[in-house]
Order: structure tokens, then C-alpha cells, then sequence
């Protein structure tokens, strides 16, 4: 069975929008009786009867709405819902009268003889035209009660609905980075590992040692990091620094790696671990194929309100074409994770020419502390 949203508690604007719907029928009624009556009538005891007549309905308003939502006018339920509010229709009608004639009364105004005892008052009402004018304020009431909670359940309805898409590109965004993690494992410890071997059988113990501590700070940040959607460009290339220090013992002096940042793109969010799969495609098909290494440049600048990330390197993989969307995890990731963090404003493309291969990363330029696009859509 569908859980139904809770009905939230009345607003003032909407005690306001009751005051005025009460306001406007006591001023016409008021004008309208005043008009029929010329100087005949006193103008006060015309607008204190009208007062009293609508007060009456405004009291009565917050009961009907209680009864409607108790038994509610909707399909399944017409054969109990119709008697109940004829019934409690007519009831309210006759109150009403009869809380006019009390007014009139206290007013010391001319009361009929059928009207002088409460038995003959609800027969003469009963038959009177006014029976239907009060069965028929009680059909508006209890209608504007049911638009008004349609409206709320729809608005509801579509909150939670907002708020459930959001969380879950939330974990979308989380399981690729998860996956992300996986796919980096291995690649470190069996790289990684060879080159301790290396070093070891070198008698490089110290060398060893010290790429044993980096590869140790290495996992601990991708496997227990923060985890979150975004960091810091500042941190993301400290994380790509202590990838390369590992690196750079496996291809020596054959691997050369640049760094060109503007300070203003520092503080700049960028996806987490976005960089590493760039990097590590760079050495994959510029440098390890040649027998002299080549170079690594990263670079970033903020370009009016896009941050404009590149990792370069200088060898002929791709000279003279563009990388197809589909080929490579690492890339594919990537950008499934840009597509989902940022849509179509931001986009990774792989080209070569004559001086190497450019993997470009444009994205919206914003700073690392703003909340991410995710845990804005999660928040809302």
C-alpha cells in the first residue's frame, strides 16, 4: 500500500488567505443588504450581522476540513463519503442559522414566531431557502480543502522524488569512484612492487624503504580518503606527485615530469582521482614504449569561469588523431564521471599531434569549499 506524505501544519499565509476569503463576502453582503434596505436599517447592524454570519463559517472551516480528511471524497469511498457530508452538510447549515438567530437576538431584532424555540427554528430552517445556501458553502470549503491537499501531496510527491534523484546520482558518482579505486590497486602494487624488487637486488635497501612509505601513503589515501565527489586541484596533484615518486624509480631517468599550475587554479574543485588515470595513460603509451623515455607536463589554468586541466606528453600514440570516446576503462570512467557531476558542462578530449598526446579536461571553474554539484542535489 502507498504511503501516503504527511499533511503538513497550516502556514500563516495561508490564516491570511482565510481572512480575506472571510473579508470579501461580509463586505458584498454587507453593501448588498445595506443597498436593499436604504435608510430603513442601521449600516452597524447590518455589517454585525453579516460579521457574525461569516465568522460562523470561518469557525467551521477548520471542522469541515477535518471531517473531509477523515473521510475523504475521493474514488473507493463515495458510498461512505457522500452520506457523511450530506449529513454534516445540512448539520453545519442549521447551526449556522441558528447562530444568526442568537446574533439577532442579542441584536433585539423582530424574531418570527416559528423561530422562537430551537425545535420550531431547525423545522422552519430546514424549509428554508437557506438550507441550501449552507449546504452549498460547505461543498466550497470542503472542495478548496481537497485542492489544497492535492496541491501539497503533488508538490510532496515531487520533493521526494527530486531528492531521491539526487541521491542517487549521489552513489553513482560514489560507485565509480569506488570502481575507480579497484581498478588502481593492482597497477600500484604490481608497479610498484616490481621496483622495490629492483632496488632490493640492487642493495638500494634505504631507496626501497622509502618507496615502501610512499606506496604506503599512496593506498592509504586511495583506499581511505575522504571519498568525496571533489577535492582540490592543490590536493589531487600532491596525490599525482607521490604517484609519480614511485613511478620515476621504475623508468629513472628516462621518465621527466613538469608541473605548470596558475596559483588561481589551486583551490579549484576538480573530481577526485581524476588526474592519476591521466597520468598513468601518459607513461602507458608516450613514455614506456621508447627506449629514452619522454616527458610528462601538467598543466592547469582558469580561462574565465572553466578550469582548463591537460596532462601532455611527448609521444606519438596518437599523432595526428583524436582518442574515439570508447576505448580505455580509465577514460571511460572519467568521463562518466564528469558527464554525472557536471553534465554538459564539462567534457575530457584526447588528441595527438606532432609534438605528443594532450588529454584536456574542461570543467566549470569553482572553488574546492563550494558544495559539489552532487551534495547540492542531495541537499535540495
Amino acid at each position: 500500500m502507498p504511503v501516503r506524505p504527511p499533511l503538513r501544519s497550516p502556514r500563516p499565509s495561508i490564516g491570511l488567505a482565510l481572512l480575506a476569503l472571510w473579508a470579501v463576502p461580509v463586505l458584498v453582503t454587507t453593501g448588498q443588504a445595506w443597498a436593499a434596505a436604504g435608510s430603513a436599517a442601521s449600516l452597524g447592524s447590518i455589517v454585525v450581522r453579516g460579521a457574525a454570519f461569516w465568522s460562523f463559517w470561518i469557525v467551521a472551516a477548520p471542522l469541515i476540513a477535518w471531517l473531509v480528511r477523515r473521510v475523504p471524497p475521493a474514488p473507493g469511498q463515495w458510498t461512505r463519503a457522500i452520506p457523511v457530508h450530506l449529513a454534516a452538510s445540512v448539520v453545519v447549515s442549521i447551526a449556522s442559522q441558528l447562530f444568526y438567530g442568537v446574533i439577532r437576538r442579542l441584536e433585539g431584532a423582530f424574531i418570527p414566531p416559528e423561530y422562537r424555540t430551537l425545535g420550531s427554528s431547525v423545522r422552519a430552517i430546514l424549509l428554508d431557502e437557506w438550507l441550501g445556501v449552507g449546504m452549498l458553502l460547505y461543498a466550497a470549503v470542503a472542495g478548496a480543502v481537497v485542492a489544497l491537499d492535492m496541491t501539497r501531496r503533488y508538490h510532496a510527491r515531487d520533493t521526494h522524488a527530486a531528492q531521491r534523484e539526487a541521491e542517487l546520482e549521489t552513489q553513482l558518482v560514489q560507485a565509480q569512484l569506488d570502481a575507480l579505486r579497484a581498478q588502481l590497486n593492482p597497477h600500484f602494487l604490481f608497479n610498484a612492487l616490481n621496483s622495490v624488487a629492483m632496488l632490493v637486488r640492487a642493495g638500494a635497501r634505504s631507496e626501497a624503504v622509502r618507496v615502501l612509505a610512499g606506496l604506503g601513503e599512496l593506498l592509504r589515501h586511495v583506499l581511505y580518503g575522504r571519498g568525496t565527489p571533489e577535492v582540490a586541484l592543490r590536493e589531487e596533484l600532491a596525490f599525482v606527485e607521490r604517484y609519480l615518486a614511485i613511478e620515476r624509480v621504475r623508468f629513472g631517468d628516462r621518465l621527466r615530469v613538469a608541473v605548470d599550475v596558475e596559483p588561481d587554479a589551486m583551490d579549484a574543485a576538480v573530481p577526485n582521482l581524476l588526474l592519476q588515470p591521466l597520468v598513468e595513460n601518459a607513461l602507458k603509451h608516450g613514455v614506456a614504449p621508447r627506449p629514452d623515455g619522454g616527458s610528462v607536463t601538467l598543466r592547469a589554468r582558469a580561462d574565465g569561469d572553466v578550469l582548463r586541466v591537460e596532462v601532455h606528453d611527448d609521444g606519438g600514440a596518437l599523432a595526428g588523431r583524436e582518442a574515439p570516446a570508447g576505448p580505455g576503462l580509465g577514460l571511460a570512467n572519467t568521463r562518466a564521471r564528469l558527464a554525472r557531476l557536471y553534465g554538459a558542462d564539462a567534457r575530457l578530449r584526447v588528441s595527438g599531434d606532432t609534438d605528443g598526446t594532450r588529454a584536456v579536461v574542461e570543467l566549470p571553474l569553482r572553488r574546492a569549499d563550494a558544495a559539489s554539484p552532487a551534495d547540492a542535489g542531495a541537499a535540495a
